[in-house]
């Protein structure tokens, strides 16, 4: 057991199987459903013919393996605290992206998650982040150098083995779970020995919200086996939505704050393009926001272009944002149709009104804790959010009004 959870530590990590990671899933679950009862050790030089085997005994791992993630020799460091982290890409494509996000799901959501549960998104996503750093500083120095083939059969070196078997040794629950919130949220992450948690075509994580598995030594005693690299990002990811739907269930104010801290996050980036965003007056808690189909900020470049931002912000998704075109869309369309005609932009508590002959393009994106969503077509299908801001107008620039009536003060950058 103990060489087979180096040999899976070492594969779950090494730029020379990532290529078959969703194999190494596989096996690592038939590891944990029968646990082998030999005494001969795993090899290094035998990881291809287990992952081969595997994938003639579950040919669909084959149409898991046409993605390569990203080379986790990549060095990419986060800060938390007064620390910086490296942090192991694993099976994503934005994990520093998603590290920042996490942050924003925790400011709406730990202040009901951590007097009910003992801790919050924050150490969760800490625990996660800590064992990485000490995972890739154990295993990283035995990384082979150079390129590595990214089809074919997964190759691991007995260096890789030996720094895995190296840091299983280690007492690792005590260095990244030191206080009892961490230890709480790493008891949340660790699944039972037994427990169903292996979904190899979840959207999501193919191991759900866990980070390690809990399971009982030959001498009767419990222990924790800690999930492979690969896997821990996308797990974290699963992690954060569960919490930020647990919380969302449990006080409404949730949604109404990660619906402000995401309209604050878009307005500060927009500011980099333009001195004037108009939208509606700021409560005491943040930026005002509202559920319905409405336009969230007004972005104005010059006398005769502007950019409607319109935001979909939930802590979980429950469904569709509207069953209609949004507003963005209507708008424009709107415009496109009727050029000399107004044009009314609905935002939260009020409107804003163009005339004729100023032009604008639209911006809509989905706000959710694991991933950033755009719109996709006509209605809402999503799609990996790829889009930067940027002062270039898209293709589909429509003609709307100039000049314009707002019932709404303007803001002003107060930089």
């Amino acid at each position: 057991m103990a060489s087979m959870q180096a040999l899976l530590t070492a594969a779950g990590a090494s730029p020379g199987t990532r290529h078959r990671w969703a194999s190494v899933g596989y096996l690592l679950q038939q590891l944990l459903a029968a646990p082998p009862t030999g005494r001969s050790s795993a090899k290094a030089v035998a990881v291809g013919g287990l992952l081969d085997a595997c994938r003639r005994e579950a040919p669909w791992l084959a149409g898991l393996e046409d993605f390569v993630p990203a080379d986790p020799r990549q060095v990419v460091r986060a800060r938390l605290g007064d620390e910086v982290l490296r942090l192991a890409p694993g099976q994503v494509e934005r994990p520093l992206a998603d590290v920042t996000r996490w942050k924003t799901v925790a400011q709406a959501t730990d202040s009901v998650l951590v007097p009910e549960l003992g801790f919050g998104i924050c150490e969760y996503v800490e625990v996660g982040l800590r064992y990485a750093d000490l995972a890739i500083g154990a295993l990283a120095s035995s990384w082979p150098d150079g390129d590595m083939p990214t089809e074919g059969p997964a190759t691991l070196s007995d260096q890789e083995l030996a720094a895995a078997q190296m840091l299983l040794s280690m007492p690792v629950d005590a260095m990244v779970a030191p206080s009892e919130a961490l230890r709480a949220a790493l008891d949340w992450a660790t699944a039972q020995q037994g427990e169903p948690i292996y979904d190899p075509r979840s959207p999501q994580s193919t191991f759900g919200r866990y980070l390690a598995v809990s399971h009982q030594q030959s001498d009767g005693g419990a222990a924790r086996f800690w999930l492979p690299l690969g896997f821990l990002p996308e797990s974290l990811g699963q992690g954060v939505v569960d919490l930020a739907r647990h919380a969302a269930s449990a006080e409404a104010n949730v949604s109404l704050r990660f619906a402000q801290l995401t309209a604050e996050r878009a307005r500060r980036a927009l500011w980099r393009f333009s001195d004037t965003i108009v939208g509606p007056p700021d409560t005491s808690n943040g930026p005002a926001v509202s559920p319905r189909d409405v336009v969230q900020w007004v972005v104005m470049f010059g006398p005769a272009r502007a950019l409607l931002v319109q935001l979909f912000a939930r802590p979980h998704l429950t469904d569709a944002p509207f069953r209609e075109e949004p507003a963005v869309l209507r708008t424009s369309e709107h415009a496109r149709a009727h050029s000399d005609e107004e044009v009314r932009v609905p935002l939260p508590g009020g409107s804003l009104t163009f005339p004729q002959g100023r032009r604008s393009f639209r911006f809509s994106s989905s706000h959710l804790p694991d991933i950033w969503l755009r719109p996709n077509g006509r209605g809402w299908p999503p799609c990996p959010l790829r889009i930067c801001f940027g002062p270039r107008p898209p293709p589909t620039a429509t003609r709307i009004s100039t000049p314009f009536a707002v019932n709404l003060p303007r803001q002003t950058d107060p930089t």
